[in-house]
């Protein structure tokens, strides 16, 4: 088989598990490739055309989309490997480029606790304010801030997807085309619910399993079109109105993605393990949440140093190690951590997570039960 063969069959695979922007966005990327390489045998694949071509990458873009380029072409041969196409990956071994904090785009901050409680107010607030609005645009942002799931995850859902009785969401169209389950807090379950009704009113039925959850203000379908700068315009609104600055005096600033880093900050800072943090945000690998969605200061560290040695009886107990002491047996628990502040950017009580998220159990439920764990 040749190259542009390969990855034509990679990316019609590709268009079964994930989303068609995904598939654009690798389409580009390997087709490049195959322009450097050259319609070879994928059996004269080796290391040094990947580095040829991530070195000539190096001179055009950043080090970061280097590193997303190469990590595309690096699953491609993988994917060969598991198809038996190939009988070893060419491009084992190949590393990434390390990248510069400077050279970082978009540096982001997570939102504090107040700053969430402020964006919330403010979007119902404009919610109430703005007549034209057929659905309001609040229950979305909590959705984002509950889950932590990204733009196109959660536009994607349908009703079949959020189990409202059984407190938990399938995320089936994902960036990793893999599907994960993720438990939410009372007022993401309040807030979902609260949309049957806007639903109900714009199309005067009851939403079935396969209906869009999310609708723009006049009442469209977002899954339809994704329509990423309506959701922008509705964010930024309110981020304005809580008096949210865009950017801090440290240059990092605040946009929707911000939202899904606040969620695993607050779950960090909670207790919650990075392990746990990964299953839930569905990343592939747990060096993308630790180097990208956690805090990892010094402030942290003297913390996790101070907590040691209280237990160990080397010293007292930091106010933080004395008050996890008192955390009751209802709380979060995740990993074997337990905390009661998981829920709190929501100011809402937790919910447990579930000990093997893609296996969830079937629950009974009203008109919003979810999918099965076989589907």
């Amino acid at each position: 088989m040749n190259l542009f063969s390969l990855i034509d069959n990679h990316i019609a695979d590709l268009e079964t598990r994930v989303s068609p922007a995904t598939v654009r966005k690798v389409a580009r990327v390997l087709r490049r490739f195959g322009e450097h390489a050259g319609d070879i045998l994928i059996t004269d694949l080796s290391r040094p055309q990947l580095l040829a071509y991530r070195q000539q990458r190096l001179g055009v873009i950043s080090p970061s989309t280097v590193n997303y380029e190469t990590g595309c072409v690096r699953r491609l041969t993988s994917w060969a490997l598991e198809w038996g196409l190939l009988d070893t990956d060419p491009f084992a071994g190949v590393k990434l480029v390390k990248v510069k904090e400077k050279d970082r785009k978009r540096l982001r901050r997570p939102l504090t606790q107040q700053e969430v409680e402020d964006l919330l107010e403010a979007a119902r607030q404009l919610d109430e304010e703005a007549g034209y609005r057929l659905v309001p645009q609040a229950p979305l942002l909590t959705a984002i801030l509950g889950t932590g799931a990204r733009r196109g995850e959660i536009l994607a859902t349908t009703w079949g997807d959020w189990d409202l009785d059984a407190a938990r969401v399938r995320f089936r169209v994902t960036k990793s085309g893999q599907a994960r389950v993720v438990p939410l807090p009372a007022a993401v379950v309040d807030a979902v619910a609260s949309l049957q009704t806007s639903w109900e009113a714009v199309y005067g039925r009851r939403p079935g399993e396969d209906d869009p959850v999310f609708l723009s203000a006049i009442g469209r379908p977002y899954a339809a079109t994704q329509n990423a700068s309506h959701i922008l315009r509705i964010f930024h609104a309110a981020r304005e109105r809580a008096g949210i600055p865009l950017v801090d005096s440290t240059g990092r600033q605040v946009d929707l993605h911000a939202l899904r880093m606040s969620y695993a900050s607050h779950a960090a800072e909670a207790g919650a393990s990075p392990r746990a943090i990964q299953r839930l945000l569905g990343h592939a690998s747990i060096v993308t949440t630790e180097q990208h969605y956690l805090r990892d200061g010094v402030e942290h560290l003297v913390e996790a140093s101070t907590l040691l040695a209280a237990r160990l009886g080397f010293g007292a107990a930091s106010q933080v190690a004395q008050s996890r002491e008192g955390e009751s047996e209802g709380n979060l628990q995740v990993d074997g951590q337990v905390s009661d502040q998981c829920g709190r950017m929501i100011s809402v009580p937790p919910v447990p997570v579930p000990e093997h998220p893609d296996n969830p159990p079937t629950s009974t439920g009203s008109s919003t039960t979810s999918r099965t764990a076989e589907e």
